[in-house]
């Protein structure tokens, strides 16, 4: 059976991931068997412009070649940004480290030093009824971390990175895996899957 699915694509120095939904139907059917993926991409190679490190505060604060942020209380979080930007929101990576994150750590639990969480945006245009192009930056999870239930805080104080890039190149890509137990790479959602290395 085959599949089509655009697929969510995260690259950074330490690893790559592919996220895919599948029909819960089609998983149920083919959960047990070992299938065939094979993955067809189209990359844009990106190079930094710019780098700059802004420390979060409460309220807004300005980003260099951006715009205006501030730390956004989500899914009863705070674990990410809401920047404002005037025409056209950048493209850029974001990152934060877990030695530098100054949110105190969920109680009976540490995190690690040295960890990474990191939003890539890609540049898109304001409404056509507003000249204000908004985005929401979340953190996810630290790169790395072995508890995936904990999500970075994101509290004034913190240190963010923002790197803003262009395309360089255009290129595509093949992968074939073959023998893939579905089920060995579900995560969270039921019917979420993540290949990466």
């Amino acid at each position: 059976m085959r599949v089509r699915r655009r697929l969510k694509w995260t690259c950074n120095e330490q690893r790559t991931l592919l996220d895919f939904e599948v029909n819960k139907k089609v998983f149920e059917r083919m959960k047990s068997s070992p299938v065939k993926v094979r993955i067809s991409l189209a990359v844009t190679v990106f190079h930094n412009i710019s780098t700059s490190e802004v420390v979060a505060k409460d309220g807004e604060f300005v980003v260099p070649n951006a715009g205006l942020c501030s730390i956004a209380q989500r899914y009863g979080e705070s674990n990410s940004l809401r920047c404002r930007y005037p025409l056209r929101s950048p493209t850029m990576l974001v990152k934060i480290t877990s030695s530098t994150a100054t949110c105190p750590a969920p109680e009976g639990k540490t995190t690690s030093p040295g960890l990474t969480a990191d939003y890539w945006s890609k540049s898109s245009d304001a409404a056509p009824f507003s000249p204000v192009q908004k985005e929401n930056i979340d953190f996810w999870n630290w790169e790395g971390a072995t508890d995936y239930t904990e999500s970075p805080g994101l509290c004034a104080g913190t240190p963010l990175t923002f790197s803003t890039r262009e395309a360089t190149q255009l290129t595509g890509m093949e992968l074939e895996l073959d023998g893939v137990h579905l089920a060995d790479y579900r995560v969270g959602n039921p019917s979420r899957f993540t290949f990466g290395r």
